[in-house]
């Protein structure tokens, strides 16, 4: 049996918590690394959670321009839905200044109810289209009303791993704490560090409005502050294929373990900020 963390967050003794071996996925933990064990009453089957988005720098940039455009098409949809139900109603006041019957109206064409009919098409579209997105986006479960935790004693074995249900977290988290931990990896690419630590995260972090309101009411000293983050980056010297590093595994987990608690539906920028002081 393998001795539990506090959390708690367990590491793969095998790969040291990193996934592979000699650029391969680990046999033990089968490149999971490092995983946060629930266990409930009432659950049909043991869950287990961990961290599964791949980045790189390329990834990162086609994933941003991916998001801008389907932000643009939305945009565009809606509008031109927009100009159809304008349409509608000038249509449909002029069929009243003409004294003809709202019930007559799908009898009418013109260049407005064609218009109309169409938009009415785009929004079917565009609502299938958010429908479809909010899908593919996970929330974080529920905490059940009845006794749930994670594991108070070490139970969890890295050879029962087969046993239990993986989910990944890294969908259950918001687009402001993505859009933070790819800031920051981006950041610790352009510095050619071989690790994602918590320090990259943490300054990726301070640009968030939300976070400043929290050191704001804490009365944090930016300038003290910012020269302990650029000590301990100056420090950070191991260079090569940047990676997440052991302790950001843990923090995102922590972040979602906080979230979790809450009974929030997603993880947000307030959780990261909390799990990279903690861990």
């Amino acid at each position: 049996m393998i001795k539990k963390e506090a959390n708690p967050i367990y590491v793969c003794p095998e790969c040291a918590g990193l996934g592979n071996i000699n650029g391969a996925d680990c046999k033990q933990c089968a490149g999971l690394g490092v995983v946060l064990v629930l266990e409930a009453v009432g659950l049909k089957e043991k869950e287990l959670y961990y961290w599964g988005r791949k980045l790189s720098y390329f990834k990162i940039l086609e994933k941003r321009r991916e998001r801008r455009i389907r932000v643009l098409l939305n945009a565009l949809l809606f509008i031109f839905g927009l100009i159809g139900f304008l349409l509608l109603i000038k249509a449909l006041y002029d069929l009243k200044s003409a004294g003809i019957g709202l019930a007559d109206m799908i009898n009418i064409k013109n260049e407005y109810t064609a218009v109309w009919w169409l938009s009415l098409l785009v929004d079917m579209y565009l609502i299938y289209r958010i429908n479809q997105e909010s899908k593919l986006k996970g929330k974080i479960k529920k905490k059940p009303m009845v006794k749930a935790s994670f594991l108070e004693e070490s139970k969890f074995d890295w050879s029962d791993l087969k046993e239990y249900k993986k989910i990944d977290i890294s969908r259950s988290f918001d687009q402001q704490s993505l859009g933070t931990i790819e800031e920051s990896w981006l950041s610790a690419a352009r510095m050619q560090h071989k690790f994602l630590d918590n320090v990259h995260i943490f300054v990726a972090l301070l640009k968030n409005s939300q976070v400043n309101m929290v050191f704001g009411r804490l009365s944090i000293d930016y300038k003290h502050l910012a020269e302990k983050i650029k000590s301990a980056l100056t420090k950070i010297t191991e260079s090569g294929k940047l990676e997440l590093s052991v302790e950001s595994k843990k923090a995102f987990l922590e972040a979602y373990a906080q979230a979790y608690k809450q009974r929030k539906d997603k993880v947000g920028v307030t959780d990261l900020l909390y799990a990279t002081a903690q861990v």
